[in-house]
């Protein structure tokens, strides 16, 4: 069986299913980490589905003789911070439904 490494040097060389034996490995964990510190699962399966495409887009940027968890985990912790940055900034409130705040009429 190949290291995470060695997957991960096969996916920069072009190798899609070393990429897709990546995500096996390597999703479930994220899930269950960043599931611990989320509201609800569907935004930790959004940050490990973010995770994985920050990895594509920067996989010509992963030094050969590194290790891949921990590079993929910053990826995963940035982008989590990032999202309760944006939750902070952007609070939700509740739809008053009663046709006083109609969202198409406050166009």
């Amino acid at each position: 069986m190949r290291s995470e490494e060695e997957l991960m040097a096969a996916y920069v060389a072009g190798d899609r299913a070393a990429f897709d034996e990546l995500f096996q490995r390597l999703a479930p964990v994220l899930l269950r980490v960043l599931a611990r510190q989320l509201p609800n699962r569907e935004e930790a399966n959004d940050l490990v589905q973010q995770t994985f495409l920050q990895l594509h887009r920067s996989r010509n940027d992963f030094r050969e003789g590194a290790r891949l968890r921990p590079w993929l985990f910053t990826i995963a912790i940035n982008l989590k911070r990032e999202h309760f940055r944006r939750m902070k900034r952007r609070p939700e409130a509740p739809l008053d439904l009663d046709g006083r705040t109609d969202p198409v009429s406050m166009k």
